[in-house]
C-alpha cells in the first residue's frame, strides 16, 4: 500500500469521527493549496503580474 491508499482508506473514517461534533467539517485528500504568491513584476497603474506555486496536501480538513 503506498501513501496515497494509505491515505484513501482513512480519509472516511476521520470525517466521520470528526462529524460527531460538528456537521460541517469535510474531509478530502489530495487538495491542492497555494504555497507562495511571487511578484513578478508590476504593469499599469501598478497592476501585479504573479506567479502562484501549488503544494498537494495528503489529508484537508
Amino acid at each position: 500500500m503506498d501513501e496515497k491508499q494509505w491515505v484513501q482508506s482513512i480519509v472516511a473514517d476521520i470525517e466521520k469521527m470528526l462529524q460527531q461534533t460538528n456537521n460541517n467539517i469535510r474531509v478530502v485528500e489530495g487538495r491542492r493549496l497555494p504555497y507562495a504568491n511571487e511578484i513578478i513584476s508590476y504593469g499599469e497603474n501598478n497592476t501585479p503580474h504573479s506567479e502562484t506555486v501549488d503544494y498537494e496536501t495528503d489529508i484537508f480538513l
